[in-house]
Formats: C-alpha cells, sequence, structure tokens
C-alpha cells in the first residue's frame, strides 16, 4: 500500500462504504441460516461515528476490528466437498471489499484538510 492523505470527505466516504458493506455481509449471511449480527453490531458502531464524529484514534481502532466470517465461508472450505455454494463467493468477495477499506482507515489514520 502506498501513502496516502486523505480529506476528511474521503474518510466519510470510506466509512459509509465500510457501513454498507457490513449490512450486505449482514444480509447475505443472515439470509443463509448464518449468523450476520456481528457484522450489524459494527454497521452500527460505524454508523454512530458518521453521526457523532471521529478522529484519527476512531478511524484506527475501527479498522483492525473488522468481523471475520464464519469458519465454514472460509477460503480453505471452498474447494472441500460438497462445502462450495455460489453465495460463498458473493460473500468472500464482499469481505474483501470491506477488509479493504479497513486496512486504509487503520493504516493511514491521518485526516488532512
Amino acid at each position: 500500500m502506498t501513502y496516502q492523505r486523505y480529506t476528511a470527505r474521503q474518510r466519510t466516504e470510506q466509512l459509509r462504504t465500510l457501513a454498507d458493506l457490513s449490512a450486505q455481509l449482514e444480509d447475505l449471511l443472515s439470509s443463509q441460516g448464518h449468523d450476520g449480527g456481528h457484522f450489524g453490531r459494527y454497521r452500527q458502531i460505524v454508523q454512530a461515528l458518521l453521526a457523532e464524529g471521529w478522529d484519527a484514534d476512531d478511524l484506527q481502532q475501527l479498522g483492525p476490528h473488522l468481523p471475520a466470517l464464519p469458519v465454514e465461508t472460509n477460503g480453505k472450505a471452498l474447494d472441500g466437498p460438497g462445502a462450495w455454494t455460489p453465495w460463498l463467493e458473493e460473500v468472500a468477495a464482499t469481505h474483501r471489499r470491506a477488509e479493504d477499506v479497513a486496512l486504509h482507515l487503520r493504516a493511514v489514520g491521518g485526516v488532512w484538510p
């Protein structure tokens, strides 16, 4: 990752994206009978930061706390006999996008005018 300065507007957009991806993950997991509630709780934290304000420390704390996917959606399970279902690919891709946003939030926590 290269060093990049983010404006407050860009950081707000990253937080909105993270909230949206968390909601998508909650919905995808719940629709298949898995517990997606941890992504819902994470989304609530992100939305609270959007509503109440945030600083660099908040961003650095938020990034590493993105919930992991359930074990049965782990990429290692995809090639197991009968373990793969089409929705797993969508869940994994959505989670990778959320991880990317979370990485940027925690790796470069500063905000520039």
